[in-house]
């Protein structure tokens, strides 16, 4: 796998000494002197390729005769001559990239020019720079975030991210070399907890999509917790087993293993918020809150059918029988709902009639569609009424949302 690193060149203003100052850096307890930390962070690393983005006014000449790429006279002039007038091309970059090669044959040098990036077309542009090739096969990316002007930071984080959601590179680490005047060493910060967090934030907005915590289940287990377990839970709710999800769900809470790291320590009272259906004592809440849910998702087939075992469920407590028993104790109460209903003791169109909300599960989660011209009043009326709901996505969550309060 090629590991590739990937730093950012500045300039260092003429009154100001016009290049970085030589530095002590340490790494891992290890010390090493450069002027450019990404260069030194290469050689420290033993990446296989550089890759340096820099303006047309960052100190490409400064770079060159750092690095021994200077064999070329002319070329450097004309370099020079370019920073200063803060017009460097990318085919004099070209020029310089080969001669650098070739100097420092341990590691592939790879310039890119890029905008100063105060616009988003061409922040846009900063992250092509980035991401360019990385795509193309297996990568490991290191990214410096220290030299460069202070926006590229968040560029550069944002555009690795970029290339680490579609799956072709992953970020190895961030660093930040922390300089402080007049301290001896200076030491190199490991950023790569901002990636902990990024992977709970993505894990959390796929969660709120779509409600299946099974992708907390590998971070989980990073950190030497039972994620297992949730994710066996989470499958259990996907296939209406809520009783067996809710006791995978209290023994992974109730596990002794905690986060290690503090990134998972401050989302994971957020995931157990997330899933506090499971401290209802009833069923009938456990679908309740499961309904509410996926409603707040615009998940309507999911949350009508919550709803439905829902109203089941609470007409089983009700009569004082076994919420779990669905030989004879759900069975009766589901006809006794239904034959309620249907007698027209309630509107068709109010949230308490049961035989409506059945017709509405059985329509969206087997396209079961009633008939309205039916010889039988109740049918024809509970049709269209079904068929106003779904024809109109504000009605639909209105009327279901009365279901449940």
């Amino acid at each position: 796998m090629n590991h590739t690193l990937i730093t950012f060149l500045g300039n260092v203003p003429a009154h100001s000494g016009g290049q970085y100052r030589q530095t002590t850096y340490e790494l891992d307890q290890q010390p090493f002197s450069c002027r450019f930390l990404g260069t030194g962070l290469a050689k420290a690393l033993k990446v296989d390729q550089i890759r340096i983005l820099g303006t047309a006014g960052s100190m490409w000449d400064v770079l060159a005769e750092e690095l021994g790429a200077t064999q070329d006279e002319d070329t450097w002039v004309a370099l020079s001559d370019a920073v200063r007038a803060d017009q460097v091309t990318p085919e004099l970059l070209q020029s310089v990239e080969q001669q650098l090669n070739q100097a420092q044959p341990d590691q592939k040098f790879e310039l890119r020019l890029i905008p100063y990036g105060y616009e988003e077309d061409k922040q846009v542009e900063i992250m092509r720079a980035l991401s360019e090739g990385l795509d193309q096969g297996e990568h490991e990316v290191t990214l410096d975030i220290t030299h460069g002007f202070r926006h590229l930071p968040m560029l550069g984080l944002l555009g690795m991210l970029y290339v680490r959601s579609i799956g072709h590179a992953s970020l190895r680490n961030i660093y930040y070399g922390a300089f402080v005047h007049g301290q001896t060493v200076t030491p190199v910060v490991d950023l790569s907890g901002l990636l902990h967090i990024q992977d709970w934030v993505r894990s959390l907005d796929q969660f709120d999509k779509d409600g299946d915590y099974s992708v907390f289940a590998e971070l989980l287990k990073r950190e030497g917790m039972p994620g297992n377990l949730l994710a066996e839970a989470a499958f259990l709710e996907r296939i209406g087993n809520l009783s067996m999800a809710k006791n995978k769900l209290n023994s992974f809470w109730k596990s002794d293993m905690r986060p290690q790291t503090p990134a998972s320590q401050m989302f994971l009272p957020v995931l157990q918020q997330r899933l506090d259906w499971r401290r209802s004592v009833k069923r009938s809440e456990w679908e309740r809150k499961l309904a509410l849910e996926f409603l707040a998702r615009r998940d309507y087939l999911r949350a009508a059918i919550f709803a439905y075992e829902y109203k089941i469920s609470q007409q089983v407590e009700f009569t004082g029988g076994d919420t779990n028993n669905f030989a004879n104790d759900r069975i009766a109460a589901d006809k006794s709902l239904t034959d309620e209903t249907k007698a027209s003791r309630h509107p068709f169109s109010s949230a308490q009639n049961f035989y409506a909300l059945k017709n509405l599960r059985n329509q969206l989660a087997h396209g079961v569609r009633a008939t309205v011209d039916s010889e039988y009043s109740a049918v024809a009326q509970t049709a269209q009424f079904i068929q106003s709901l779904t024809s109109d996505e504000i009605k639909l969550q209105a009327w279901l949302k009365k279901v449940l309060l």
